[in-house]
C-alpha cells in the first residue's frame, strides 16, 4: 500500500458506511487480509461515513489507524452523496465499488488486471446466466423489474446497474462522476447512463451474491423514491441534450 500522495495506488475501494457497527470492523479487516494476499496489488479503502448515529464513525477512524484506511465524514446519510465523494477523492487508476455487507476481492484482482487492457466500466452483475444469486425472491423480482425500466426508459442494455462495479479513474470517467445527481438511490446508475450514451466500452461479469442481510421488508420502500429519481435522470437528460 502506498502514500497516494506520492505514489497512487492501483485500486481504490470505495465503501459507503451508514450505522454499520455490527459489520465494520469485521468485514473491513477481511478485506484488507484478502487484498494483502494478492501479490503486486497497490490499493487503498476509502470509507465514507455518512450520518451514522452508532459507533461506525468511531470505529471506522480506528480502522484508519492503518495507512491503506482512510474515512470520509458527511454530515447527512445519503448513500449517493457518499459514493460520489468517494470516487472524487480516490486516486488509484481504477475505483471499486463495495458496501459494507456485499464485497468481493477477487473481483479486485480480476479488474486490476482487465483494465490494463480495456474497458471503462465493470459491472458484477448479479442477473447474468452464470452468475449464482443467493438472495429472497423479492430482491431478485426488484432487481428484474428495474432492469426493464431502464431498458424501455433508457434503452439500457446491461443486466445491473446496482452493487459492484469498476470504474476507469479518467478525466472523462471523473466528469460524469461530477455531472450525475448524487440521488440516494440511482447515482451510480446515472453514471453508467451517461458513460453508455457517450459510448464507453462496459463489461459485465458473473458474480455470487450471498445475503448478509435477510430483510426484505424495506425493498418495497425504495421503490417508489427509486422510480422518481429514474425520472428526474431522463428529465436532466432531455434538458442537456435541448440544450446541445
Amino acid at each position: 500500500m502506498s502514500d497516494a500522495a506520492q505514489n497512487p495506488p492501483q485500486i481504490s475501494i470505495v465503501i459507503p458506511i451508514c450505522n454499520e457497527e455490527a459489520l465494520l470492523a469485521r468485514n473491513v479487516t477481511e478485506i484488507r487480509r484478502q487484498l494483502k494476499e494478492i501479490r503486486g496489488l497497490d490499493w487503498e479503502i476509502i470509507l465514507i461515513e455518512n450520518g451514522s448515529t452508532d459507533q461506525t464513525l468511531q470505529i471506522a477512524e480506528q480502522l484508519s489507524e492503518d495507512p491503506s484506511i482512510q474515512t470520509i465524514s458527511l454530515l447527512n446519510a445519503n448513500y449517493g452523496i457518499a459514493l460520489q465523494t468517494g470516487f472524487l477523492k480516490a486516486s488509484g487508476s481504477v475505483i471499486v465499488n463495495f458496501d459494507i455487507d456485499y464485497w468481493d476481492v477477487e473481483f479486485v484482482d480480476i479488474v486490476s488486471h482487465v483494465m490494463k487492457v480495456k474497458y471503462d466500466i465493470i459491472i458484477a452483475s448479479k442477473n447474468l446466466l452464470l452468475s449464482k444469486d443467493r438472495r429472497g425472491i423479492l430482491r431478485k423480482v426488484a432487481s428484474y423489474g428495474f432492469r426493464m425500466i431502464l431498458f424501455f426508459m433508457f434503452g439500457l442494455r446491461v443486466s445491473d446497474t446496482h452493487g459492484i462495479k469498476a470504474w476507469r479513474n479518467s478525466e472523462k470517467m471523473q466528469s460524469y462522476f461530477r455531472q450525475a445527481f448524487p440521488a440516494h438511490h440511482t447515482f451510480d446508475t446515472e453514471v453508467i447512463i451517461r458513460a453508455m450514451y457517450d459510448q464507453c466500452e462496459v463489461l459485465e461479469i458473473p458474480v455470487e451474491v450471498i445475503e448478509m442481510r435477510t430483510s426484505d421488508h424495506h425493498i418495497l420502500k425504495r421503490v417508489p423514491q427509486a422510480l422518481k429519481e429514474l425520472l428526474a435522470i431522463r428529465k436532466r437528460l432531455n434538458h442537456e441534450k435541448l440544450s446541445e
